[in-house]
Formats: structure tokens, sequence, C-alpha cells
């Protein structure tokens, strides 16, 4: 007798398969495999051309989105287990639910930029790329998640600009990223800065990294130069993002000037 995930890889592998809410059911409960294979490339590639084409049903859009918000905090705070996966995935089937703009209760909205923003404060397991798994990259498919949240909708968007500053948390927990996690992130933060009407979430957001970096600076250790590594990282992808999209001179000059000021540290 096959293996149930076996039976689900089959089943996905044939392109005459339609989107049964049973097979969602399974997609779901195995959105955290270990295999990458059927993780990655049949589950949420399944899911993202679904999304992508329009193909599901509002009431399994809406089944899909609250599984994966709720597995959002399944396991977090848990260092380096295999409910990372779960985590991760589900963040980024969630941003293709809205960046696809399909409708999104508010209060489900809410919840998601909530959970979002507690996964980037209690984060532990701050993988990137796993021998023989594949991707954790929690962190960075949560900011991709909060970039979709902020472009969503304006409700969205005040949340997650009155709380800025934990978008920047997981750069600030003393390791050196190295798979393209500060780029990730910037893309949340150059959104919110993109669509205030004001410089002040990116005053607050500069002020916060001076201050840590200060505290920082005065305890023993290598966790300053770290920390400073990541700030860089992020500062120098916000001021090309900025760039790129031909932003008010002033955000980009704003974001230079303390991205000099942090490299002299």
């Amino acid at each position: 007798m096959k293996e149930p995930y076996l039976n689900l890889k089959d089943l996905l592998s044939n392109s005459t398969t339609t989107h049964s809410n049973e097979l969602i059911n399974n997609m779901l409960h195995s959105i955290g495999s270990t295999d990458p294979v059927l993780r990655d490339n049949l589950i949420y590639g399944t899911f993202h051309k679904w999304i992508r084409n329009k193909q599901l049903e509002h009431k399994q859009v809406n089944f899909i989105l609250e599984v994966c918000n709720k597995n959002l905090l399944t396991g977090l705070g848990e260092k380096e287990t295999d409910s990372v996966f779960k985590r991760s995935f589900s963040a980024i089937v969630c941003a293709a639910i809205l960046n696809a703009r399909y409708t999104v209760d508010d209060d489900l909205l809410k919840d998601l930029a909530s959970n979002s923003l507690k996964v980037m404060v209690d984060e532990i397991d701050l993988r990137g790329y796993v021998e023989n798994k594949g991707w954790a990259h929690s962190i960075a498919h949560t900011a991709d998640l909060l970039d979709s949240i902020v472009q969503y909708s304006s409700i969205g968007r005040k949340i997650l600009s009155s709380s800025i500053t934990k978008v920047v948390e997981p750069l600030s927990k003393g390791i050196v990223f190295i798979d393209d996690e500060q780029e990730r992130i910037a893309f949340p933060l150059t959104s919110i800065i993109c669509l205030s009407k004001t410089q002040t979430e990116l005053n607050e957001l500069l002020a916060w990294m001076k201050q840590k970096l200060e505290l920082e600076r005065n305890v023993a250790g290598v966790s300053f130069y770290r920390i400073r590594t990541n700030y860089m990282a992020l500062l120098n992808a916000i001021y090309l993002n900025l760039i790129e999209k031909k932003a008010n001179t002033e955000l980009s000059n704003n974001i230079l000037t303390e991205l000099l000021f942090i490299r002299n540290l």
C-alpha cells in the first residue's frame, strides 16, 4: 500500500487533477512536508497556479487562508524543528492569495498581519536552506507575506506601519543572514515608506536601528558587528528599491545618510 504522501505526489503530478475539497485538505495537511519536491514544486506550485488562475471557489480560498494563517504560529519558538516548513510555506500561500486580489475579510486580514509580525519577532529558527529538506526560509517568506499585506489594503498597511520596527527584529538577533533575507525584508519596508504620506515611519525605523546599534556597541562580543552588517544590507536594499521606483529623492537621501552613518560606527 502506498504512503499517503506518495498518493498525493501522484495526484499533483497528474495535469488532469481537479481542485476538490478533499485534495485541498490533503495538500494543507502536508504543506510542511520535509520532502522539497512535494512541498515546493507540487503543493506550493499547485496552490500558486490555482490561485493565480482564479480556479478556486471563494469558500476554498477562505478555507486555505484561514488554515495557513493558523499555521503561521505552529511550533513558533522551536529551534531547528520541521515545524518551520509549515510556517514558512503557509506564509507564501497566504501571500499568493493576497497578490491575486481575492476578497479577504477585514478581521482575517488583521489577524494575518498580527500573526506575521509575531513570526518576525518570535521566530528563532532562522535557517535558510536546509540540506536534504530544501528551503526553510521562514523570515524571507514571512517578509514576502508582509509586503503583500501592505500592498493589499490600507487596513493591513496601518497595522504594519504602526509596528514597523518589528519587521526588522530578525536582523537584530546577532546572526548574519546569508540567504537574501535582508533584501526580502526590504520589500515590505520600501512599500510602507513609499505609500506613506509622511516620513514618520521611516524616521521611526532609522532612529530605532541607530539606538539598537548604539546599545549593542556597549556590549562585549560580536553581536554589534553582525547586526550592523544586516542593517547595512537592509538599508542598501531599501535605497536601491527607492531608486528603482523613482521615489522622492529626499527618502533615498535619508536612507543613504543613515547607511553611511552606520558604516562608520
